[in-house]
C-alpha cells in the first residue's frame, strides 16, 4: 500500500493548497501519512484501517472547488473523523482564541462560544473511529475547553453587573464559605478565636477583610468589611 499512500499524499498535499488550506493544517492532517512511508515504520491493523479512511476522506474533500471557510470545514472534517492528535487539538484551540480576539464585548465572546460548542456538538462523528484510542475524543476535549471559557466569561460577567462598592469585595472566580450565622455571630465567631489564640493573625483588618471576602451568609452574599 506504500506506493499509493505516497501518490495519494502528493495529491492531497497539491490540491489543499490550491484550494487555499492553511499550510500548517495541511501538515498536521498530513503526517500520519508521512509517518506510515517511514523506512521499517511498524503499525497496528487498527491504524492501519485508520489512515486508509483519513485518505480516502482527504482526497474527497480535495476535490471540492469552492474556497469559502476552507479552513473551518477541513477543521470540521477532521473532528468528524475524531482525529484526537494533540497537535490538532492546540492548532484549533488557537483558531477559535485568534477569532474571539475579533469580539468587542463580553456578549458577544459568550455568542461566540456558545455557537462553536453548538456546531460541535452537533457534529456527527463516525462511530467507532479513532486516531489515538488512548486519548479522548477529539470533540470531548475541544468541547471541553469552550466550556471552561464559558464558564469563566459567564462568572465575568456576574461580576460586572455587581454594585461598584461590591467590585472590591468580590473577586469573580471566587467561591466563598457559606455559613448559616449571621453577620454579628459570624464577627463574634472570629472574634472568640482570636482571644483564644487559635487564630493568630496580628493584623485585625487585614483578618476582617479575608472574612468579608471568603464569607457569605443566608441573607448577605456579599458582606461589608465595616459590617
Amino acid at each position: 500500500m506504500a506506493p499509493e499512500m505516497k501518490r495519494s499524499l502528493k495529491v492531497i498535499q497539491k490540491k489543499a493548497e490550491k484550494l487555499e488550506v492553511d499550510g500548517e493544517l495541511i501538515k498536521i492532517a498530513c503526517q500520519p501519512l508521512e509517518d506510515y512511508l517511514l523506512p521499517g515504520k511498524v503499525i497496528s491493523y487498527h491504524e492501519f484501517s485508520y489512515l486508509q479512511e483519513l485518505q480516502r476522506e482527504l482526497i474527497s474533500f480535495t476535490k471540492k472547488k469552492d474556497k469559502t471557510n476552507v479552513n473551518e470545514e477541513f477543521c470540521l472534517l477532521l473532528l468528524h473523523l475524531n482525529y484526537n492528535r494533540i497537535s490538532f487539538f492546540s492548532y484549533y484551540i488557537q483558531q477559535l482564541q485568534e477569532k474571539a480576539n475579533g469580539c468587542n464585548t463580553l456578549p458577544d465572546l459568550i455568542e461566540y462560544h456558545s455557537l462553536k460548542l453548538k456546531i460541535i456538538n452537533q457534529l456527527p462523528v463516525k462511530a467507532g473511529l479513532v486516531y489515538k484510542t488512548g486519548l479522548p475524543a477529539i470533540r470531548e476535549q475541544v468541547g471541553s475547553w469552550i466550556c471552561e471559557e464559558l464558564y469563566y466569561l459567564e462568572k465575568q460577567g456576574r461580576y460586572l453587573y455587581l454594585e461598584p462598592g461590591q467590585k472590591n469585595l468580590q473577586q469573580p472566580t471566587e467561591m466563598k464559605v457559606h455559613t448559616s450565622l449571621s453577620v454579628s455571630h459570624l464577627a463574634m465567631a472570629v472574634k472568640l478565636l482570636v482571644e483564644a489564640k487559635l487564630i493568630t493573625n496580628t493584623n485585625s483588618s487585614d483578618l476582617i477583610r479575608m472574612v468579608a471576602r471568603n464569607f457569605r451568609t443566608d441573607r448577605q452574599e456579599v458582606i461589608s468589611e465595616e459590617a
